[in-house]
């Protein structure tokens, strides 16, 4: 049976090897005590689902709208129920951009003696509830789909019979996230015109249902703009009554339109029927799902339909029984042709009351999951989670030869191509090779010439049909390439004090004269270095360093770099400098900053001299009251392995003469040395010297000017003076420290990280 005069365009037919039905991977059951029922189902950004129904908590004439939240094997992680004692239930459901959920549905008196509000709830990523309202006007209102817009607002559409002449119109509502009405529209004429599913299309909305004109039902679709104005408006049908139920965007562009199609009069046929558009909502092809010749054939009404990774479709729904339902799933090839059905109950307890799929979405993995109920007897139902095996998966390129996707080569050399392909149905494999994106071979793999100089694309797609996958070689074709390097490996972690050799071998068309430089970055500054092919060095310095050789002819260019991370016990040291001056009867201070400092097995050692202090911290205190050179050692054990830094330290004496008094190099007015460790994860220490005895203000400023610390408001005195931020309660990021000494205003940057 064709419904509608068909517009025939060029549609892309895949073979199909089998057409058995997929066998099921898993089914999951959720509540049952009463009546529970799922009518919606969401795939979550967690690989998971969540599902939004009506709970029956065993209260007479009274439900709850319903949402459970399952890992990807239908594990349940929550389950939540909402609403007041009135009858509510959840017919839509969508995971909001902020990780919660929006479940739009109906409020109201049971079998609708009081009357039917829309009813919305919103949640946090647990379920808990942030907010419910209820909307609409004296006479009866039912939502049926909802939908965030990318304006972080919501949609909410269904039918109100409060505003018209008492039949029932086509209601949309836009709210804002704290639930709020932004506006409402009404759409139809007078009668009964129904939403139950939209789309967020380019400028405008696009919603679908049911419209009555005269004594026919056909499907209805309207489109309005950002404020819900209506643009136009269309049917699709015959003389039967035509239910629209379900409306998704079609891969490669248009929609699709699905529901059922009964003969209404007789009453001896109900279909499920599938209408395909293109962009402009043109219909391209309809097709009537009849299952007749199966043992529930006769009667099918189909709630929600998606599209399968080949263009196909899977609808869902459910077909009658004498005493009950049978859930249905029946599945198309891409221009609608019926492929194969199932229908499913409970034979248990012959439980046939209510088993149905009113919603399905394609998994990640191409299966299809449905969601709905099961009967566990004559009475009682449990919410249904089922997941299909996909029915076919892609080829998949597991292995490439050469294994660098990017890599170089001189003009005339040839490489060999090859993959290594996986695919679950052993079906036959094409391959395709292309060159610079012309197809160039259909062989299983390939030898590739190159012969102009610049960059050049080889790609290998292999199908087996149906699906595809691919992969793609970024060749560079030089005069000179670097072809091999050492270490090999360009992330390296090393202890410090140690040295590294780095070589590189240079690959060329002709014997070049090459210049050849090597670069340092990181700590201990940014500089040049010399060497040729090769060079020696020593990371005397813990952090982050990078050498860089570059090789250069002309105006060309080559580079290999590597990131040298350089680790030990000890991180930081202060004083940094190793070799120090100072006067006599001054006190300094040492400290050994290492990488844990949470480490509970680290140990201390302090020397001066070849003498063991009696200090078992990461500082000490030492006062130099005699002139002369002193070596001071700090030692740092972790477990059986020990770090090591020195100072060298020339004590002089303070010298005077009539004419001048020498008081060495100090400095004459307060200084802020630079802080350490910098950046820090946890702590961080800062050090000044004052001449004198000084008021001084120390305090920590985040980027945007804030004071969020303040260390330091009183007189200090006089020499070296050391203080501890412990931001282990602010965020991570860029602070300054200042410091307010007598006339001496200094400021430095610290960086927080983790």
């Amino acid at each position: 049976m064709r419904k509608i005069e068909t517009v025939f365009i060029s549609i892309l037919v895949f073979a199909i090897t089998s057409s058995a039905q997929p066998q099921n991977e898993w089914i999951r059951f959720y509540g049952g005590n009463f009546q529970d029922t799922f009518t919606d189902v969401f795939g979550n950004t967690d690989g998971g689902y969540a599902m939004a129904g009506q709970f029956d908590p065993g209260r007479d004439d009274s439900y709850d709208m319903w949402i459970v939240r399952v890992t990807a094997d239908g594990e349940q992680l929550w389950s939540q129920q909402y609403g007041t004692e009135e009858y509510e239930s959840g017919m839509s459901l969508v995971q909001t951009d902020a990780g919660g959920f929006f479940s739009g549905g109906y409020t109201g008196g049971r079998r609708n003696d009081n009357g039917w509000d829309f009813a919305g709830v919103l949640t946090d990523g647990d379920g808990q509830e942030i907010w419910w309202r209820n909307y609409g006007g004296e006479g009866h209102e039912q939502c049926r789909a909802v939908i965030e817009l990318k304006d972080g607002n919501f949609l909410m559409a269904g039918y109100t019979t409060s505003f018209g002449a008492g039949e029932e119109d086509g209601y949309l509502i836009k709210i804002d996230g704290e639930g709020d009405v932004i506006w409402d529209q009404t759409y139809g004429m007078e009668n009964q015109d129904e939403f139950y599913a939209m789309r967020e299309i380019e400028d405008g909305i696009l919603l679908a249902g049911v419209t009555t004109i005269g004594e026919d039902k056909n499907f209805w679709l309207v489109r309005t703009d950002d404020m819900g104005e209506e643009l136009w408006s269309r049917n699709f049908g015959g003389q039967d009554w035509d239910f629209c139920q379900s409306l998704i965007s079609c891969r490669g562009g248009g929609f699709a339109m699905a529901g059922s199609s009964f003969d209404w009069v007789e009453r001896e046929r109900s279909n499920m029927w599938l209408v395909r558009l293109d962009d402009e909502m043109n219909p391209i092809w309809d097709s009537v799902i009849d299952t007749d010749g199966g043992e529930f054939g006769i009667w099918e009404r189909c709630y929600s339909v998606t599209q399968n990774l080949d263009g196909g479709f899977t609808m869902t729904g459910f077909g009658r029984l004498d005493n009950g339902t049978t859930a249905t799933i029946a599945r198309t090839d891409n221009a609608g042709n019926i492929m194969w059905w199932r229908h499913d109950r409970n034979e248990n307890n012959g439980g046939s009351f209510r088993n149905y799929y009113p919603a399905t979405i394609l998994g990640p993995d191409g299966s299809i999951i449905a969601a709905g109920s099961t009967s566990r007897d004559n009475f009682s139902t449990q919410g249904t989670l089922i997941k299909l095996v996909p029915e076919r998966s892609a080829p998949i390129i597991i292995a490439t030869i050469p294994e660098q996707l990017e890599f170089s080569v001189l003009p005339g050399d040839s490489v060999f191509f090859d993959v290594d392909v996986d695919d679950a149905q052993n079906d036959s494999i094409r391959y395709v090779w292309k060159f610079n994106g012309e197809e160039i071979s259909t062989d299983t793999c390939f030898t590739q010439a190159f012969e102009e100089l610049g960059n050049a694309v080889k790609q290998c797609i292999v199908s087996d049909g149906d699906q595809a996958d691919s992969v793609a070689w970024l060749v560079h074709v030089k005069e000179f390439y670097i072809n091999e390097f050492s270490p090999d490996s360009t992330n390296l972690e090393i202890r410090r004090n140690s040295s590294v050799d780095f070589t590189h071998h240079v690959r060329a068309v002709e014997d070049f004269d090459f210049d050849y430089r090597w670069e340092h970055f990181g700590r201990g500054g940014n500089f040049e270095f010399e060497g040729e092919d090769s060079v020696r060095f020593d990371f005397d310095l813990t952090g982050d360093h990078i050498i860089r050789a570059r090789i250069i002819n002309d105006d060309q260019i080559e580079t290999v770099s590597w990131d040298v991370f350089v680790r030990s016990i000890i991180w930081w040291w202060w004083p940094h400098e190793l070799e120090l001056t100072t006067p006599v009867d001054t006190t300094m201070e040492f400290v050994i900053f290492p990488f844990n400092e949470e480490m509970d097995s680290l140990e201390y050692i302090w020397i001066l001299d070849n003498r063991r202090l009696n200090q078992d911290s990461s500082v000490i205190d030492l006062s130099f009251d005699e002139a002369g050179f002193y070596e001071l050692t700090g030692i740092c054990l972790e477990g059986e392995e020990a770090d090591t830094v020195r100072w060298a330290v020339d004590v002089q004496e303070r010298s005077f003469t009539t004419d001048e008094a020498d008081l060495t190099d100090l400095s004459k007015t307060p200084e802020l040395y630079p802080a350490s460790p910098n950046p820090f994860n946890s702590s961080v220490k800062l050090f000044m010297y004052l001449p004198t005895q000084t008021h001084v203000s120390l305090s920590i400023f985040d980027i945007n000017g804030r004071e969020v610390k303040q260390l330091v408001d009183r007189n200090v005195i006089a020499g070296n003076q050391t203080f501890v931020w412990n931001a282990g309660d602010w965020p991570t990021g860029v602070y300054v420290v200042r410091m307010d000494a007598g006339d001496v205003l200094e400021m430095q940057k610290v960086v927080l990280v983790r």
